[in-house]
């Protein structure tokens, strides 16, 4: 006779981050609660002893060793592959759960059945809000997003919304993939990541097909967690911003049409050269001390304006993976 499923499972997508993600394996089980859980962790091909210090301190955690880095779609798309629990549990490594609020967030799609994937509200480590979900990008958001003009004049987190003063749980259109609990039966309904994403702008994608498949999106603001930031993307800062961008290109490309997809290439390619121009500039007319910080500005926006430049006409449209 089998053994049923547990009632979590928890897949954590690992790069370089070995001891962020020991003090987040360590947090897990005070927030479960009385869950029965499997955990997995995903290697994208790590450099630091990653895969050897979570088999030594957890020998209970499954972990999937990738010889490539697969990016964060693919590797987590490996995990729910190799996972059962009715409830999936997405972690970045530096999150750090706090006690009992796996197990209310559970507890809420338990009690929900039409809600396909909850958030937690986020906390940097010094206890400041941290956005963690926002409404479907437009060309009107995403050119505030690239001029700063939304943190300037909307509010300090745009596109995400400043701290809510209510507690109760509220409908959203996107919820942060960093910390995201989902429903087995929606993704079995609409499907896993989209790998065409790689990294960012996946879990936009997924809400949107959540949210087009009958399924609600809803976010916790009384339910807590605190997420470092950047433990794996700040190994590589320019090409993560030319991931981040081509990522926003990718989704106005697979949901908005051709039309909205050029406008937005050529309006926010036109604000990144613009960039790149004034930082060298600023780079030439600087001290030895600041000249290195200006260089490092004008290469990022350079490679993020080459993105935009490139554009997605020349990639086919790549299908959405599903699990068996």
């Amino acid at each position: 006779m089998s053994a049923s499923p547990p009632d979590l499972s928890c897949l954590v997508v690992n790069w370089n981050t070995r001891q962020a993600l020991l003090e987040l394996l360590r947090s897990i089980s005070a927030a479960v609660g009385s869950l029965t859980t499997e955990r997995v962790v995903i290697d994208n091909a790590s450099s630091d002893d990653s895969v050897a210090a979570v088999r030594a301190a957890f020998p209970e955690v499954a972990v999937i060793e990738s010889p490539e880095n697969l990016g964060y779609t693919g590797a987590t798309n490996r995990g729910l592959a190799a996972s059962s629990a009715p409830f999936v549990l997405l972690l970045n490594a530096d999150v750090r759960l706090l006690s009992g609020a796996v197990e209310e967030a559970a507890a809420y799609l338990s009690a929900h059945p039409d809600v396909g994937a909850v958030g937690l509200a986020l906390r940097d480590p010094d206890g400041c809000h941290q956005a963690s979900h926002a409404r479907f990008p437009t060309l009107r958001s995403e050119l505030l997003i690239a001029t700063g003009l939304g943190r300037r004049l909307l509010n300090p987190y745009f596109p995400g919304e400043r701290e809510p003063q209510r507690t109760e749980p509220r409908e959203v259109d996107w919820i942060t993939g960093c910390l995201m609990l989902i429903r087995r039966e929606a993704i079995d309904e609409v499907g896993g990541m989209d790998e065409s994403f790689w990294m960012y702008s996946e879990d936009t994608d997924w809400c949107y097909r959540l949210r087009q498949g009958g399924w609600r999106i809803v976010h916790l603001p009384s339910v807590r967690a605190i997420h470092e930031g950047g433990a794996s993307t700040s190994q590589m800062p320019v090409e993560m911003a030319a991931q981040l961008n081509r990522g926003k290109l990718r989704f106005f490309a697979k949901h908005y049409g051709t039309g909205r997809t050029t406008a937005l290439r050529l309006l926010l390619g036109a604000v990144y050269v613009a960039r790149a121009v004034v930082y060298r500039i600023c780079g030439a007319l600087s001290g030895p001390g600041r000249r290195a910080f200006w260089t490092t500005a004008a290469e990022t926006a350079t490679a993020v304006a080459n993105v935009y430049r490139r554009g997605l006409r020349s990639e086919a449209p790549e299908p959405v993976w599903r699990p068996e």
